[in-house]
């Protein structure tokens, strides 16, 4: 009888070390994957880095263009189509201004927080944008 307790005891244990785990790293992790997965690719921004911790993701886009090289479509309307899919809203005016000064935005998705920095466009016509996705 104690031999059955004492098991009966482990599995409780087991049960709740699992639950634990799954909701302390799995299903943020999982969640987090599934988000960049719905975020999917921008139409001019290559994604350069992307790399999952356990309650947030970081993705970092850019491009070069120039008047002599222009991108179709422009960055400033790639980002605010991009990140409308599941980040937040920013209108093409409002990022085009936040290329040429460099700005930074917060924005909510699903009660998640995801912080957006546009760095100010190099001398060199680099767009880039950082992008984090927290739990």
């Amino acid at each position: 009888m104690p031999l059955i307790l004492l098991a009966a005891a482990v599995v409780v244990l087991g049960g709740g070390i699992g639950t634990v785990v799954y909701f302390a790293e799995i299903r943020p992790r999982t969640y987090l994957e599934d988000w960049r997965r719905q975020m999917g690719y921008a139409d001019t921004l290559v994604m350069t880095n992307s790399f999952l911790e356990s309650r947030r993701v970081h993705i970092t886009l850019e491009q070069g263009c120039s008047p002599a090289i222009p991108c179709n479509p422009h960055p400033a309307k790639d980002i605010s189509v991009w990140l409308s899919r599941g980040a937040g809203v920013i209108s093409e005016e409002e990022a085009a201004k936040c290329f040429g000064e460099g700005c930074q935005r917060v924005f909510y998705y699903e009660g998640h927080k995801v912080f957006v920095g546009f760095e100010k466009v190099s001398l060199n016509w680099n767009f880039r944008v950082n992008v984090d996705m927290y739990w």
